[in-house]
Formats: C-alpha cells, sequence, structure tokens
C-alpha cells in the first residue's frame, strides 16, 4: 500500500476516534445530567407522595376518631331510647290494668244500678197501684213518707 494512502486512511481513523470519543463524552453527560434530573424529579415526587400519604393518614386518623365518638354518643341514645321504652311499656301495662279495673267497677256498679232500679220500679208499681185504688191523698202520705225516709 501506499505511505500516503495509508497515513490518509490513519489521519481518518483518528478522526473518527477522536469523533467517537468526544460523542462518548457528550452522551456521558447527557446520561450524567439525565440521571441528576431524573434523581431530582423522583426525590420531589416522593416527598410529595409522603406529603399526601401523611395528609391522607392523618385525615384517617382523624375520621376514625370522629366515626368512634359518633358510634359511641349513638350507642348511648339507643340505651337511653331502649330505657325510655321500657319505661313507656311499665306505664302501658299499669293503664292497661287500671282500664280493667274500672271495667270491672263499672260492670259490678252496672249490676248494682240494674238491681236498684228493679226495685225502683217495684215500688213505683206498687205505688201506682196503690194510688189508682186509694185517690191522691194516699198518694201525697206516700210521697211524704218516702221523702222522709233515708237512704
Amino acid at each position: 500500500m501506499d505511505q500516503e494512502l495509508l497515513t490518509f486512511l490513519e489521519d481518518r481513523f483518528r478522526e473518527a476516534s477522536q469523533q467517537v470519543e468526544a460523542l462518548r463524552e457528550e452522551n456521558t453527560q447527557q446520561i450524567g445530567s439525565l440521571r441528576k434530573e431524573t434523581s431530582q424529579q423522583v426525590k420531589s415526587l416522593r416527598e410529595e407522595f409522603t406529603e399526601q400519604f401523611a395528609s391522607l393518614t392523618q385525615q384517617l386518623a382523624s375520621f376514625r376518631q370522629e366515626t368512634t365518638q359518633k358510634f359511641a354518643s349513638l350507642e348511648d341514645k339507643v340505651h337511653l331510647n331502649q330505657v325510655a321504652l321500657e319505661g313507656l311499656r311499665d306505664d302501658v301495662r299499669q293503664v292497661a290494668d287500671g282500664v280493667a279495673g274500672v271495667s270491672e267497677r263499672l260492670d259490678a256498679f252496672r249490676g248494682e244500678t240494674a238491681l236498684e232500679l228493679k226495685g225502683v220500679h217495684r215500688r213505683l208499681s206498687i205505688l201506682e197501684a196503690h194510688a189508682e185504688s186509694k185517690g191522691r191523698e194516699s198518694l201525697k202520705a206516700i210521697r211524704e213518707r218516702e221523702d222522709n225516709r233515708p237512704l
């Protein structure tokens, strides 16, 4: 081969080698820069995620505490309603017993009144019969006697 050709090729290979080396350095710098940028973005995302997670954790704890308090309050109210309902049941039983007692007394009163009315009716019939037979004077005497009679 020709010396000139050999020198030309060596120069071209050297230039190509230098270009490859320059590209390699440029790529290494770009990769380093991209890694640094990516690392910063990941760090930023982690911090944001950590903040949001902490916020959600706090909100969940607050919600849990609020819910627990509301359930406790609700349990107390249910218990108070059960106590009140039991009291109402007792009141209803007492009213029912009272109504039954009044009903029994009313039935007894009706029986006594019916007997007394039968007696009054019988006495009235006797008086009417006597008045017809004796006249008005006898009726007046009977009325006076009945008015003075103790009940």
